[in-house]
């Protein structure tokens, strides 16, 4: 079962993503002042929820192809495990030669190891999977463990920032630069994100409505409302002048409230179908499904108005730039579908390798992933 809300979702993120760089690349000097403002209260919530979001569609994706590896005869464990780390290396290449492209579009060598989003999502990968098979609680309290480590190493090497002796150099793999996604904190937020995708799998494979929707209300929305909230307010009382000052990772409680209330409420007008979601859904769902394809792609966009625009005409350029690139999506999606998605051709190379790596014909196990579907 597909779930929209994480189409609508990750369309909106990948979005929301554009329109930070494009903010970032096009406006000029003398608007610098709203983008000092909105990059404090916008930015980080859509990186760390693009982080997020893929930690709860790989755990869906590791509970369905769990029950695959029961049911097909060329499908097992070790294939899916593979499968899994073959996804984030092949990621985790993408993201060094971007970081590459980045560094020498600079002519600055020390970002080839900066903390874009594509390299803190693959590390979090990488450093996950044997915790798909722990609890919940488990998760949870292992997630916020990283969180308040992180905010002591980071107290310990922030003096030591630039600096070429030991201590500076882990500040460099560890958090250059401040302003990205650092790995500690992201790895937290997918962890973060395994717990909901395990919620959303018990809720959503529930086939009678009426109980799956009473799950949805008691199992996720109002907890992650009543969690969320409290986050909040308790970021507000205790870290809430940091935030204002712009001090390492102050933001984290207020980007972790703001995800799970947002998602939730997406997910509460999809369960419940308080209004039909496919007009907006099939926007956001191209954006959703060339979700890689539009972030790697649209970095072209950098040269188009660089530095040329004041807010208004920002906004004017934005609007029709994002609506010229769901048209472009929609028509590349009915003539080549899958082809341009850089996402999806991620997944079956990493099956294909995964299968030579076991000597299971691809082929036939092809047949067999279409027969279950069926």
């Amino acid at each position: 079962m597909r779930i929209k809300t994480l189409d609508i979702a990750r369309g909106l993120i990948i979005l929301g993503m554009v329109w930070v760089h494009l903010r970032t690349w096009w406006l000029r000097k003398e608007d610098a002042w709203f983008t000092d403002i909105s990059s404090l209260l916008i930015d980080k919530i859509f990186g760390p929820a693009f982080i997020w979001l893929s930690g709860v569609s790989l755990l869906l994706w590791y509970r369905n192809a769990s029950i695959k590896a029961k049911e097909l005869e060329n499908y097992n464990a070790r294939i899916m495990k593979k499968e899994y780390y073959f996804r984030a290396l092949i990621l985790l290449v993408i993201a060094f030669s971007y970081n590459i492209v980045v560094a020498l579009v600079i002519y600055d060598i020390t970002w080839i190891w900066a903390w874009f989003i594509l390299l803190a999502l693959a590390f979090s990968m990488l450093m996950s999977y044997p915790f798909f098979k722990t609890s919940k609680l488990f998760r949870l309290i292992y997630s916020f463990i990283i969180i308040i480590i992180n905010q002591i190493i980071i107290t310990i090497l922030w003096p030591y920032e630039g600096q070429l002796n030991i201590y500076g150099i882990l500040f460099h793999l560890l958090y250059y630069p401040l302003f990205l996604y650092p790995v500690l904190i992201s790895y937290a937020f997918y962890i973060l994100g395994t717990i909901f995708g395990d919620l959303l799998f018990e809720v959503f494979h529930i086939e009678d409505i009426a109980k799956r929707r009473l799950a949805l209300r008691n199992k996720i929305v109002l907890p992650s409302f009543i969690i969320g909230t409290v986050i909040l307010i308790l970021g507000v009382i205790f870290i809430g002048e940091l935030f204002w000052i712009d001090y390492p990772f102050a933001w984290v409680p207020f980007s972790i409230s703001i995800i799970i209330i947002a998602v939730s409420i997406l997910l509460t007008i999809e369960g419940y179908g308080y209004f039909d979601t496919k007009k907006s859904y099939k926007f956001s769902y191209y954006f959703s499904y060339y979700s890689l394809t539009v972030y790697l792609g649209h970095n072209v966009l950098f040269f188009l108005f660089y530095g040329q625009l004041n807010i208004f005409y920002f906004f004017i350029a934005f609007f029709i730039t994002s609506a010229l690139m769901g048209l472009a999506l929609r028509a590349i999606h009915k003539r080549w579908r899958s082809k341009f998605s850089i996402k999806v051709q991620m997944g079956k190379m990493a099956i294909f390798l995964a299968c030579k790596l076991e000597n299971i014909d691809v082929v036939a196990l092809k047949k067999e992933f279409e027969s279950s579907r069926e």
